[in-house]
């Protein structure tokens, strides 16, 4: 859902409010980034579940590095080091 929100955003960005925008960021970093973080059992498997949760997440990062440059750093940090 994150990979959507990322590219939903930056497909429609100019036909967005402000608005729309901010809460689309938000439901990516607070529903997304954030939950993604956790310690999960898909984070270094060997089977495709951490490819398709770490590029989703990346995704979201690279559409709020803006604002939220921690978050997303820490993101496509850990999605290189583990895909």
């Amino acid at each position: 859902m994150t990979a959507a929100l990322a590219i939903g955003l930056d497909l429609l960005y100019h036909d967005l409010s402000l608005g729309d925008r901010d809460i689309i960021r938000t439901a990516i970093i607070e529903k997304g980034l954030k939950p993604g973080l956790a310690d999960a059992w898909w984070v270094d498997c060997t089977i495709n579940w951490s490819q398709v949760c770490h590029g989703g997440l990346v995704l979201g990062a690279l559409t709020v590095m803006d604002v939220e440059p921690d978050i997303a750093s820490e993101i496509i940090t850990r999605a290189v080091e583990n895909v």
